[in-house]
């Protein structure tokens, strides 16, 4: 299951036994192109779990603009952009960003 349906689940109560989350940590994510889940997944915001949305501006596989549309789903979603492409990126600039993300979890119990 993706991270959304999970999260889908989990808001109605619907998510397997022991299945709960705060926070995401999504790398070149997207939302679905299927209508009927893509409508379900526009329908409201996703307030209670955190996410950290990490985009490759030279990303072929999951275009920059793909991974916006799926960070604008989030009420507060922290966004980190490198000039990579659709890879999880090691430069500090972004594993800073991933640690503070994570400290900030924490943090926030």
């Amino acid at each position: 299951r993706c991270v959304l349906l999970l999260w889908w689940e989990q808001e109605r109560g619907e998510a397997p036994p022991n299945v709960q989350f705060r926070f995401c940590c999504l790398f070149s994510g997207f939302l679905p192109r299927d209508p009927h889940w893509l409508s379900i997944m526009k329908e409201q915001k996703v307030g209670t779990v955190r996410s950290l949305h990490v985009i490759g501006e030279s990303d072929t596989l999951v275009p920059p603009a793909r991974s916006l549309q799926l960070a604008e789903i989030f009420t507060e979603p922290a966004v980190v952009r490198h000039s990579k492409g659709h890879l999880v990126p090691s430069d500090k600039v972004v594993r800073d960003s991933f640690k503070e993300f994570l400290l900030k979890q924490q943090v926030d119990r």
